[in-house]
């Protein structure tokens, strides 16, 4: 999502058991062979995984379930600070973000959304903390970033949930160049707030946040979208995805009505995901690859 090839997933590979223990799911459940090439050859090395596998599960996953994504990251244009007041923990800013999205091709020039960033320090002195480690959510879930700013973390919550949400103005911009769906499309949200995180203006003195201090997370479809923002941006490092359910943490393979689960035809095909999901109803175990 943040570089000029976002469509990079994070790497399996931890240990030799974590690859024999997918290999061992893959065959036992039906799911799609995540670890072998689409010529039917195994991925042996977390280099082929990186330099091939990886491009290839993504383009799946966006052809079959997410819908594909812009090809580029918007260039974040312009910030301006909202207001700013002191909290029980720290300090609460809110940000309006600026992102210039004319290459969607649709005729919509820019994006725009807010942000709220919770510092562990007073607005004073906003930037006394100099990189604590950064805690992400939407503003369904605010509560949680107070908790963790009362645990010495700075909280950046976003506008990418039922409530409050930019994802739809991102699919309007990219309506002629991607067809990501509601999720994924939220996910992008987070990476787009991220960006403003890791490069926000001097002036602004904001602390110095740092890729891989960040974790994120989300409940229901947040978890969701929270586990798909940490798949395709590697400057997470660490996600916690409370009850995501199918399709994303528990795979239509073995979440479907088949299993007395949610299937892709549970209601979300062609907003959630992509209509064309549900040409796997009655063999979610014949997806491309799954969740």
């Amino acid at each position: 999502f943040h570089t000029s090839s976002p469509t990079s997933l994070s790497s399996p590979f931890r240990s030799s058991q974590v690859k024999m223990l997918v290999s061992v799911c893959s065959c036992i459940l039906g799911l799609a062979p995540l670890l072998t090439f689409e010529n039917g050859t195994a991925v042996e090395t977390a280099a082929a995984w990186t330099g091939s596998r990886r491009a290839q599960v993504s383009a799946l996953l966006q052809q079959h379930l997410l819908g594909s994504l812009p090809s580029h990251a918007p260039p974040l244009t312009r910030v301006s600070r909202i207001n700013m007041t002191d909290e029980s923990h720290g300090c609460s800013a809110f940000y309006e973000l600026a992102f210039d999205v004319s290459a969607g091709g649709a005729g919509v020039s820019s994006v725009n959304f807010t942000v709220e960033l919770l510092t562990p320090s007073t607005c004073a002195d906003n930037s006394a903390t100099p990189s604590p480690p950064l805690f992400m959510t939407q503003w369904n879930h605010r509560e949680w970033g107070l908790r963790a700013l009362s645990r010495g973390y700075a909280a950046l919550v976003y506008p990418a949930a039922d409530t409050r949400d930019a994802a739809p103005a991102f699919q309007r911009a990219y309506a002629r160049t991607a067809t990501m769906a509601l999720i994924v499309a939220r996910a992008f949200v987070a990476s787009r707030a991220l960006d403003f995180a890791l490069s926000a203006p001097a002036s602004l003195r904001l602390p110095a946040f740092q890729a891989g201090r960040i974790c994120v997370t989300g409940h229901s479809r947040n978890g969701k979208q929270s586990l798909l923002f940490a798949a395709f941006d590697e400057r997470i490092g660490a996600v916690v995805g409370s009850s995501p359910g199918a399709p994303i943490s528990s795979p239509y393979g073995f979440s479907s009505h088949n299993f007395y689960g949610e299937g892709p035809d549970a209601g979300t095909a062609g907003t959630w995901w992509l209509s064309s999901i549900t040409r796997y109803e009655d063999n979610p175990d014949k997806l491309p690859m799954d969740g």
